[in-house]
């Protein structure tokens, strides 16, 4: 939150107390965070759209689903402009401070739909809101409220009792998407989206985030080995995933599902359409899947608006995880799992600034500051980078394993009551954010004090094995860092193995 001073059409008709979403149209995970929190029913913001290009489809998507409700839905303005920031052409308006900024071009700038025929000759300063501000303010939340759930999918009542029935025909025994053998009523699922376009593309983010198929495989075969629910095997339904992936020939799936939905209402936007089909096939009527998992990502994000619980996987200290941890909160029915080893070849540690501790970033030359001071940086070159934003992310390193099925069951246990619950030995530690800590605190409720001890140690040798083995210097990473992981684990231990009754002076060694 803050105050910026930004360029307004001269056509635009100022409301009363108004102030401004500002947002990058490339960060498109992030329309929910802003949609969500223009739904709540505080934040009745316009909306101040830039790097948005008309002839990108997921540009458009953006503009046309934030446009449904700050126009539409709150009567509010939104301004959409290509320019790459805020301020327009950086070097028009920034290069010489002594002379006033001149309005940048007006052309593809557009009001409330309409082309934008000129700006006022001087910027005015508003109170701007970022998406990170949406976060924030949503993650202050003591309960979802139902405006924000049904404001996902803000659609006509005629439009989704239209789509109410085509719904209903993709799940037939007629279709041709064959859904009704993979979606089933009432039967205990997980449903699990793919994300591939980290690797995907020579543009794409975070790869480290992608899915990976071992770590896909690997929470089905958790999940298949949770207890009977009524009689029915818990199982993982996935979803957005390509047809061309063979390991997961025996997973049922929706593919990309959004292909599937037909043509968008006349007046709605298909984003809207998409959300309303998860939340359908939620919902109590149709039951189709009880909660839903992902690795972190802003789309993912929509389920948990939508009042879904939710498990969303990241890597430990990697950028934005403190933002990601806001919704780690009992009225979003989230949990948030964060493994310490990174699955992907591009991912290492960055620095975020002097007064900033580093972080992991994919692929980490495009950190914004570079490696942290202290360590050798890498320097690929452009054929590596190539090589390395390509792979695919890898298995879980064998604790980060116990993390996740930690986590997951934790979940199925607290939101779904399929699984045994645990508890901490060690009073007032949370497990909303189950990582390498919250892991080595955590056991399953009723163990004895002979499994707990031998749990305890099992968990023990793969934690600092998997330490011992991380290669430093491949993750660029720096000496602090390295010495807070290996305390935190062997204080950790200490206190855990003293806590379970296995205190002895071999304790303090290894």
């Amino acid at each position: 939150m803050g105050y910026l001073k930004l360029w307004i059409p001269k056509e635009m008709k100022k409301k009363e107390k108004e102030n401004f979403f500002i947002m990058d149209a490339t960060h498109r995970g992030d329309m929910y965070h802003l949609r969500a929190a223009m739904e709540m029913g505080t934040m009745k913001y316009s909306v101040y759209l830039y790097n948005c290009h008309s002839t990108e489809r997921a540009a458009v998507e953006v503009r046309d689903y934030l446009t449904r409700s700050a126009l539409d839905e709150n009567k509010m303005n939104v301004i959409v402009t290509p320019w790459p920031n805020y301020n327009g052409d950086t070097k028009n308006n920034d290069a010489d401070a002594s002379k006033p900024p001149k309005p940048p071009p007006i052309k593809d700038c557009l009001l409330n739909g309409h082309l934008v025929k000129e700006f006022l000759p001087t910027r005015i300063k508003y109170e701007t809101f970022s998406e990170r501000d949406a976060t924030e303010a949503i993650s202050r939340l003591t309960s979802i409220p139902d405006s924000m759930i049904n404001g996902m999918h803000l659609l006509k009542p005629s439009s989704m009792r239209t789509l109410d029935e085509r719904f209903k025909k993709l799940v037939s025994k007629d279709s041709e998407t064959h859904w009704d053998k993979v979606l089933e009523k009432d039967s205990p699922t997980i449903l699990v989206f793919y994300r591939g376009t980290g690797t995907g593309s020579k543009d794409g983010v975070h790869p480290e985030l992608d899915s990976g198929i071992k770590s896909i495989l690997f929470i089905h075969d958790i999940v298949q080995k949770l207890p009977k629910v009524n009689g029915k095997q818990p199982r993982i339904v996935l979803a957005g995933n390509p047809k061309d992936i063979k390991e997961f020939e025996k997973i049922p799936g929706i593919g990309e599902y959004w292909s599937k939905l037909g043509a968008t209402p006349a007046g709605e936007t298909a984003r809207d359409v998409q959300a309303y089909f998860l939340r359908w096939a939620f919902d109590k009527n149709q039951n189709y899947y009880q909660m839903a998992l992902s690795t972190r990502s802003g789309p993912f994000d929509l389920l948990t608006f939508m009042g879904i619980p939710t498990v969303s996987i990241t890597l430990r200290n990697y950028a934005g995880n403190y933002r990601h941890d806001m919704l780690a909160k009992p009225p979003f029915q989230r949990i948030n799992v964060e493994y310490a080893q990174p699955r992907q070849a591009s991912t290492a540690f960055v620095s975020q600034g002097t007064d900033a501790p580093p972080t992991f970033f994919s692929p980490f030359w495009d950190g914004k500051f570079g490696a942290p001071g202290d360590v050798a940086p890498r320097h690929p070159t452009t054929k590596e980078k190539e090589t390395l934003r390509a792979e695919k992310p890898g298995d879980f390193k064998p604790f980060d394993k116990v993390i996740v099925e930690v986590g997951l069951k934790m979940a199925c246990a607290e939101y779904l009551h399929w699984a045994t619950r645990h508890e901490s030995v060690k009073y007032g530690i949370s497990y909303l954010v189950t990582n390498p800590f919250t892991t080595r605190y955590y056991y399953p409720t009723g163990l004895s004090k002979e499994n707990k001890i031998k749990e305890v140690s099992e968990r023990k040798l793969l934690d600092q094995n998997d330490i011992k083995q991380r290669d430093a210097k491949k993750l660029q990473q720096p000496m602090e860092v390295l010495g807070a992981i290996d305390f935190e684990s062997w204080s950790d231990w200490f206190v855990v193995k003293y806590m379970v009754g296995d205190f002895d002076g071999s304790s303090l060694v290894g």
